[in-house]
């Protein structure tokens, strides 16, 4: 808000310091996200293992314990069962949130998998067979193109910014403005 408020004002009542201000915090943003953007790309390994072993301290879940409607939004949106074990993760091996219909893909019949029943009791029940860290570091792996491409656009964006800010500070000096 106060850089955006630093360029408006600056741009406005062409503003040397204000546009300094924009100027500089545009540049510290952008070599932030640039080296987190490389620290991901180098650590990658790092980051898969810290999600794996944070989501393991949340183990084992109980039904409507502080974690639990957490897991099942997870569970339904990543089409998963568990936070790693699958099953196993929940108290008793009930499956609260990973019902699924025969034919969804990974979706096995409960009987099926060891250490596993239905919230329900329904042996005749299907859940996913996928544990949710294995969905979740698969969704980024699958999109990591479209993450790429959206912080290549924002960073570019950027640029522009502290380019057009630059440009209108170096004229502001002068009260006049150049054709380029």
């Amino acid at each position: 808000f106060l850089v955006g408020f630093a360029g408006c004002c600056g741009a406005m009542k062409e503003s040397q310091c204000l546009l300094g201000i924009y100027i500089f915090f545009l540049v510290v943003i952008f070599v932030c996200e640039v080296g987190v953007g490389i620290a991901a790309l180098i650590e990658k390994d790092s980051i898969e293992d810290y999600i794996h072993d944070n989501l393991e301290k949340k183990t084992p879940l109980t039904y409507n314990s502080e974690n639990a409607n957490l897991t099942i939004s997870v569970e339904s949106t990543f089409k998963c069962c568990g936070l790693v074990n699958g099953c196993q993760d929940w108290a008793n091996g009930e499956s609260y949130g990973c019902e699924c219909t025969n034919g969804d893909e990974n979706c096995a019949k409960v009987t099926t998998i060891d250490n596993c029943t239905s919230s329900a009791g329904n042996t005749n029940a299907y859940v996913y067979t996928e544990s949710c860290n294995d969905a979740m570091v698969g969704f980024i792996e699958d999109n990591i193109l479209i993450i790429a491409g959206v912080a290549l656009g924002i960073g570019l964006f950027e640029i522009f910014g502290i380019c057009f800010a630059c440009i209108l500070c170096r004229n502001s000096r002068k009260n006049q403005y150049d054709a380029y």
